[in-house]
């Protein structure tokens, strides 16, 4: 897994999380979102600095299959696909 593809998955369930707890008020979201916001930072330094970004996101890609779960379940799963595509133009761009 390459390290655009780490960031892009973190980046979609981190703005899933957060969108997520902001729309719906569930607990669970409200965690994942601060975890995944770290993780993302983390990830992003790495990535910065050159790194490979693999060893730093292990748990990305298991995580951000649950949160798509959780979004699919209360039905936000588009709205905060789309967010996060929003979002990560940002990243991209800034």
């Amino acid at each position: 897994m390459t390290a655009d593809r780490i960031v892009n998955d973190c980046g979609i369930a981190t703005s899933a999380a957060h969108l997520g707890a902001h729309q719906i008020g569930i607990g669970e979201l409200g965690s994942a979102a601060r975890f995944f916001g770290m993780a993302l930072a983390h990830i992003e330094a790495l990535v910065a600095a050159g790194c490979d970004a693999v060893e730093g996101a292990e748990a990305v890609p298991i995580l951000s299959h649950q949160l798509t779960e959780t979004c699919q379940a209360h039905g936000i799963l588009d709205a905060a696909v789309a967010h996060a595509k929003q979002q990560l133009h940002r990243w991209e761009n800034a």
